[in-house]
């Protein structure tokens, strides 16, 4: 397992992207693996509220693309439609969830997609005069 901890700041009338790379992690046998899933927490301090749009990243394997000779076509999946709250916990196990499977995460062949990132899409469009203040903890397994 890895965990990140980041602190964002959302100023007053503004959006902010953040984008978590889908990343390896040490297995317990001290080799590098590609996680299986991610779990994350979003909490807006001070009792606040902002909103949030989760999607994922994917992008055909590298060998892919290249044997047909175009650019890779990244595709973008939302996990989770925009909300407003103040706290936002998930997470995402590629290959056991069905918007994901039926995008090619996990197939075979030319269909086939890896998770490249998260995308966290924080909203404080509608608050004029308050900055917000997010943690974000996104644990990788």
């Amino acid at each position: 397992s890895a965990a990140q901890r980041t602190l964002l700041s959302i100023r007053a009338g503004q959006d902010s992207m953040h984008r978590i790379p889908w990343t390896s992690v040490i297995a317990s046998n001290g080799q590098s693996c590609i996680a299986d899933q991610v779990r994350w927490s979003a909490v807006v301090l001070e009792g606040l509220d902002i909103e949030l749009e989760i999607s994922i990243l994917l992008r055909p394997p590298a060998g892919i693309a290249e044997d047909q000779g175009s650019q890779p076509q990244q595709v973008e999946l939302v996990l989770q439609r925009q909300a407003r709250g103040t706290t936002f916990v998930s997470g995402v196990t590629p290959g056991h969830d069905r918007k994901l499977l039926a995008a090619g995460v996990g197939g075979q062949g030319d269909k086939r997609m890896e998770v490249e990132a998260l995308l966290f899409k924080f909203s404080n469009r509608y608050s004029w005069f308050r900055s917000k203040e997010i943690e974000l903890v996104v644990l990788h397994d």
